[in-house]
């Protein structure tokens, strides 16, 4: 209703503008007429200026005794600056009729001056126009008599003149809106133009001879013009060049900051001309060719690299993550480089540099052609895509550059564009337009890159290279999960087992175990043999919650083990290895009872003394005891040495009875003394056994989930719990989670589940709504597929673009087959029998199990009623757990067997 009220009176608001337009026309021709066919014997008698001597006679003006009266007010007003009224309404009724513009109140100001001022002006003068039927009071009417003679009396004749001269101009100006350079070079050019016409006109009525003439007089014209022109040009120069050596004069003689301030500013401004020179000849990056002597050249292994990296850290005083004294795997080797392939680029085409320019070209052309002023900046070609930077000219929005992006592609003839304004950065605008050809990125070049081999990277994996052709690396501990989603064939699969590559060729089993979990039960059966393995790959949905709880418990006894060393996180349990070998070494000065050697050598003296002569006893020394105490406080296998002494005179036994209590004495602190060894040795036996609990290294544990739709269909609420579970703490536990899904719904990612997995992957996606449930952005549904991605990296909020690095199956089997045949998988017993159903029922049910049991029974107790979703309501489990209970309940007679939709019997009085 209010956009029909509003049209309604835009369109009352456009007919009123044309009746008043049109108007104005009419009056200003009616107007026009009267003043023509004005004559002073046509006005009434009761005009005061009428010269009528015959009332009854008919009036000669066109308009009749009405336009007498108008134009005789006129000319008796304004004189013969009449004329210009109705010419002005004629100007403005045609102006808003045909422009639609309301009139400014600078045209009426304009329409005021030119009327007054060109009366005051015909007043000022005394030869034209000075007799008519018009010249009632004057040439300028009694404005132009009444005004000008008291402009006339305030500056004179020639300021007067002078005054309503500018007057009228500025009238004209405002009326029409024309600035007199116009005017002037309009009277130039017509000048030149008759000017031209007239020498054509006289050189096609000449005959040869003067032809001849005539030519050599213009180019004898033209010559003298050049040369003038020339001179003219040397004259400059000269000027300029005496003004530098004025300059260098003036430097000589400066201080030395002041050279140094005139240096600086030479060279921003020989700086800023290179940027423009720059910017009128972008530049063209190749990032996606290598050259075949790179491909060819011979690099070191990544083990080679790792062991130099290695003797690096030890020579440096740096933390040491060499393989433990007790490993599973000795003499493993890691994977050779030789097993990944290039891919074959010799026969690709170069680039045609001047396609990538006649693209950029069009794509500047296209924004012109909207009024969207740019100018061509830098061209980048990437493995995928090129993109065209263009830098927006001063005061110009960047969306309206977004705003065009189908006519961009339109123009560029493009399957899919996308613009970043700006690009993270930098102050261009960055327009990417998907290559004909894409080039592929092998995983072998990834893993050569140096970056890739960096100590720094703790778990690195290799993802692609971005459009500048620079490798993107990423670091699992830092993420420290990943989320990898995209549709089917954009490359999921591919960027996981390139992932799993990447940690294969950096970390022995010693150092890494994999969890791996397929629903989808082809993708991961490769990796079944690997000895990184903690367990075969679980491919059953409904055994997959017994393996995450089990990483949620292995979790949990490592956060145990921190608290008892008193350790925070994994890194500094495994670098606490060199410290225990210190203590190690001091503590071989101990004996296994706990006493050292200065001891032993002190107790063999001492018995030695006692067993003497008794005629040896004139001079005897207090026996000296040292006790060593093992002493468990915060760090364990601690040993201190406590040394009781008493620092007496040397004194000799006067009384044989003295000797002989002294004797009794001593031999009672011996019996007591070998008490005290005996308890010393057990609590050395004891502490023993408990320090051969805690191992020397822990490794990392990998959980690979490569499809997380089916397992959320299964059993959302366990996998949901488990899931969050481990995100939120298993980082600082060495525990790392990467779920992969082709199904990228709010159902399936939720929001607890992202909110602990800051790092994504993003492939080519259906809409920009999944993209959103990834990214929390849209831009993943402009990918164009086969491993284009946007990466967001850990700590940053900037997407990344990047090609995916590629590896096929027959370079996974090859790799797997290395790795296998070295070692066969140790797989945890626990959770191999759990999974596979070998172990029994009791040994099943954890202590949360037993708490949730409790739960359940008073449940049941309280509604006196027993069934699954009774159990799933009231505690809030999923299907598959509140079922669990259901079968325990069942084994241990508390419940009867299920009867369909029935509940359940209950067997025992729950009361009791």
């Amino acid at each position: 209703m209010a956009n029909t009220r509003r049209k309604q009176k835009k369109e009352f608001e456009i007919s009123n503008s044309h009746l008043i337009s049109i108007g104005l026309i009419g009056f200003g021709i009616i107007y026009l007429l009267s003043l023509i066919s004005f004559s002073l014997n046509d006005l009434p008698t009761w005009v005061p200026f009428s010269h009528t001597t015959n009332p009854t006679r008919p009036a000669t003006n066109f308009i009749g005794p009405p336009g007498s009266v108008l134009a005789g007010i006129s000319f008796y007003t304004f004189g013969i600056t009449s004329y210009l009224i109705p010419v002005i309404l004629i100007w403005l009724g045609s102006k808003r009729l045909f422009k639609l513009e309301n009139l400014s109140k600078f045209e009426m100001i304009g329409f005021g001056l030119f009327l007054i001022s060109g009366s005051c002006l015909l007043h000022y003068q005394s030869w034209f126009l000075q007799s008519g039927h018009f010249n009632i009071s004057g040439t300028g009417g009694i404005i132009g008599e009444f005004i000008g003679e008291k402009l006339t009396g305030m500056t004179g004749n020639v300021g007067s003149s002078l005054i309503m001269l500018t007057a009228y101009c500025s009238g004209g100006m405002l009326i029409t809106r024309v600035h007199p350079s116009q005017i002037v070079k309009a009277g130039i050019n017509s000048f030149k133009s008759f000017n031209t016409w007239r020498e054509n006109r006289i050189f096609s009525k000449a005959d040869d001879t003067e032809k001849l003439l005539i030519q050599k007089k213009k180019i004898d014209k033209e010559q003298r013009r050049i040369e003038k022109k020339i001179d003219k040009t040397l004259l400059e120069e000269q000027k300029v060049t005496n003004a530098q050596s004025n300059e260098n004069n003036q430097l000589e003689n400066t201080d030395l900051d002041q050279n140094i301030n005139i240096e600086t500013t030479l060279e921003e401004n020989i700086r800023a001309e290179e940027k423009d020179i720059e910017l009128s000849e972008p530049k063209i990056f190749d990032a996606s060719f290598r050259s075949p002597e790179e491909s060819s050249k011979k690099k070191p292994s990544i083990a080679e690299v790792l062991a130099a990296n290695k003797v690096s850290q030890s020579n440096s005083g740096g933390s040491d993550f060499s393989a433990p004294k007790e490993i599973q795997f000795p003499g493993y080797q890691l994977p050779d480089i030789e097993l990944l392939n290039y891919d074959a680029q010799t026969e690709r085409k170069p680039t045609d540099k001047n396609l990538l320019i006649q693209t950029q070209k069009t794509i500047v052309e296209t924004l012109d052609h909207f009024n969207v002023k740019v100018s061509a900046g830098d061209i980048t070609r990437g493995p995928t895509i090129t993109r065209y930077e263009i830098y927006p000219s001063k005061g110009l929005r960047v969306n309206r550059i977004t705003a065009l992006e189908a006519d961009i592609a339109r123009a560029t003839k493009a399957e899919r564009i996308n613009i970043l304004a700006p690009i993270p950065g930098k102050d261009t605008v960055g327009i990417e337009i998907a290559n004909n050809e894409k080039v592929i990125v092998p995983l072998r070049e990834l893993f050569e890159d140096p970056d890739f081999m960096d100590p720094k990277h703790k778990i690195p994996i290799a993802l692609g290279k971005d459009v500048y052709g620079k490798t993107v690396i990423g670091d699992l501990a830092k993420m420290p999960h990943l989320l990898v989603a995209g549709a089917t064939g954009a490359g999921k699969s591919v960027c996981i087992n390139g992932i799993i590559a990447s940690m294969l060729y950096r970390f022995t089993p010693d150092e890494m175990r994999f969890i791996m979990i397929d629903p989808k039960v082809v993708e991961m059966q490769v990796y079944n043999n690997l000895p990184h393995q903690i367990v075969p790959v679980v491919t059953d949905s409904k055994k997959v919650i017994l393996a995450l709880r089990w990483v949620v418990n292995e979790m949990e006894r490592r956060y145990q083990l921190f608290a008892k060393l008193n350790i925070r996180n994994f890194d500094a349990f495994n670098d606490r290895q060199q410290l225990d070998e210190e203590e190690e070494q001091s503590n071989e000065f101990f004996d296994q009872a706990g006493q050292s050697e200065l001891d032993f050598e002190n107790t063999r003296s001492l018995k030695a003394n006692e067993s003497e002569d008794d005629d040896s006893w004139e001079y005897e020394y207090e026996e000296v005891e040292v006790e060593v105490e093992y002493e468990e406080g915060e760090n364990k296998g601690e040993w201190k040495e406590v040394t009781n002494s008493q620092d007496e005179d040397i004194k000799p036994k006067a009384h044989s009875e003295d000797i002989l209590n002294d004797s009794e004495s001593a031999l009672n602190n011996s019996n007591e003394e070998n008490q005290r060894n005996k308890e010393i040795e057990e609590s050395i036996e004891s502490s023993v056994e408990d320090e051969e609990k805690i191992p020397e290294r822990l490794p990392y544990i990998v959980v690979i989930i490569d499809e997380l739709a089916d397992l959320m269909q299964t059993a959302p609420a366990d996998v949901e719990q488990a899931i969050a579970r481990i995100a939120q703490k298993a980082r600082a536990a060495g525990i790392h989670l990467i779920i992969a899904t082709q199904t990228p719904r709010a159902d399936v990612v939720t929001g607890i589940i992202k909110a602990n997995i800051p790092s994504r992957i993003a492939f080519q996606v259906s809409s920009s709504l999944d993209s959103r449930v990834i990214l929390d952005n849209k831009g993943a549904e402009k990918l164009v597929g086969k491993g284009d991605m946007l990466y967001l990296p850990p700590g940053s909020a900037q997407l990344s673009r990047a090609q995916g690095a590629l590896v096929t199956d027959e370079e996974c089997v090859s790799v797997v087959d290395f790795c296998s045949n070295q070692a066969s998988p140790i797989f945890a017993q626990e959770i191999d029998d759990k999974i596979n159903g070998n172990s029994d029922e009791n040994e099943e049910i954890s202590d949360e199990d037993e708490e949730i049991i409790e739960k359940c029974l008073e449940v049941i107790q309280v509604e006196r009623r027993a069934s699954t979703s009774l159990l799933q309501r009231r505690l809030r489990l999923g299907y598959t757990r509140a079922a669990r209970m259901m079968d325990i309940l069942e084994m241990r007679g508390i419940i009867g067997p299920g009867e369909g939709a029935k509940p359940r019997e209950i067997l025992v009085d729950l009361a009791n």
